[in-house]
């Protein structure tokens, strides 16, 4: 490398391309180095900086207003996000309220002109209207459960158009058949229920007229076209695109609320707190290291065992009774239980019946487990143990 390393972390890096560990002395030592020289740079910058006069006062300026200024810049994004996040909040369902109470009163005005109960057309137009953004929540609900996506939509082009009506007319070139939404029947609703509100709306709007002309309806209809004043046709349009605006506002409302739901839902049964799950793995890490914790036991006991019966028989050390070839139970040692016979030699045997019958000869508190469970703490095969079983006659 060229160029020196600049810091801790690039020295750490180097050494360990060359596999090197770096002691904890050395770290430590690094560390009263950096921040002696911290202090010494310290030390020599205030001694350069004036201590009074105009030049100190322009010195202190110039270091804590671009500060400042990143200050007033913090609290000015913590303030556009608290706003935004506030009239997200709060702001949707409130608008969704009061847009539920205007378009109730519109409705209510169109209702009322074939109801006579008062009481009746006021509950039927709350009914319509609160149904206009349930089965919008509905939809958007319907389609995350059946895990459909929206097709991409496109700008108006007359190649699309054509592509379209060569769809409907069934295309043998490349006609492949579209799938509609999974909430299908919730749509063709919501579009009847969007279309009965406007209507209802509209005639709200024209009932006087429609009270004060007389005839046939035709005739009517003529005359009211014809007829009607430059201010009433005026006030019939804006009572109209008011209530598009409003159902059609209420609508991608409750769409965003659908769909704000539904991350809400994913998001907590993500994060929700399997206690059980919990309470099973820790038990489980418990039992695992206790029975590893024992495993270590039994492999430092036969280390230590190996190593004894590597060593040469001491003249004080008594030495265990054997019976070649047999079991036999001796007179003097009453009802205790018989010790297996060792062979004289096992030099004839192979080498991992040779380690199976030395295991069992060095555990023989272990002698009478299974033969797998015995094969696995000896690290033999099955088969080693038994031959060395059957060999020290167990």
């Amino acid at each position: 490398m060229n160029e020196n390393p600049q810091t801790i972390a690039e020295v750490e890096a180097i050494a360990a391309k060359m596999g090197i560990v770096l002691p904890p002395e050395y770290h430590s030592e690094a560390s009263q180095a950096e921040r002696r020289r911290y202090a010494e740079l310290e030390t020599r910058l205030a001694r350069e900086t004036p201590q009074g006069g105009t030049a100190a006062f322009v010195e202190r300026f110039n270091r804590f207003y671009p500060k400042f200024l990143q200050t007033l810049l913090g609290v000015g994004d913590v303030l556009i996000t608290a706003t935004q996040t506030v009239l997200i909040a709060f702001g949707v369902p409130l608008l969704l309220l009061m847009l539920l109470i205007v378009e109730q009163q519109r409705v209510y005005h169109g209702v009322m002109l074939f109801e006579v109960a008062q009481a009746l057309a006021g509950f039927s137009a709350i009914v319509l209207v609160v149904a206009n953004l349930v089965f919008e929540l509905l939809i958007s609900w319907k389609e995350h459960k059946a895990g459909w996506q929206e097709p991409p939509s496109y700008e108006f082009s007359f190649r699309l158009w054509a592509r379209r009506l060569a769809y409907m007319f069934g295309n043998r070139d490349s006609w492949q058949p579209t799938p509609k939404s999974p909430a299908l029947r919730f749509k063709v609703v919501l579009r009847i229920i969007t279309f009965t509100i406007l209507v209802l709306a509209l005639a709200g709007s024209m009932r006087n007229v429609i009270e004060g002309v007389q005839g046939d309806w035709y005739a009517a209809i003529i005359k009211v076209l014809t007829h009607s004043t430059l201010l009433e046709i005026v006030t019939w349009a804006g009572g109209l695109l008011f209530a598009v605006a409003a159902v059609l506002s209420a609508q991608a409302l409750s769409q965003y609320v659908a769909q704000k739901v539904i991350e809400v839902v994913a998001a907590m049964q993500s994060s929700a707190d399997d206690r059980p799950a919990r309470l099973a793995e820790a038990a489980g890490l418990a039992g695992a290291m206790v029975l590893y914790g024992r495993l270590k036991e039994l492999q430092r006991q036969r280390r230590v065992m190996a190593h004894a019966s590597d060593m040469p028989m001491l003249e004080n050390v008594i030495p265990v009774p054997s019976v070649p070839n047999s079991i036999e139970q001796h007179s003097d040692w009453g009802n205790k239980a018989a010790v297996p016979s060792v062979p004289n030699s096992i030099e004839h045997l192979s080498p991992a019946i040779q380690r199976a019958v030395e295991w069992l000869q060095a555990n023989p508190d272990m002698q009478g487990l299974s033969i797998r469970k015995a094969a696995e703490y000896a690290e033999v095969s099955a088969t080693s143990m038994h031959s060395a079983k059957k060999e020290l006659g167990l």
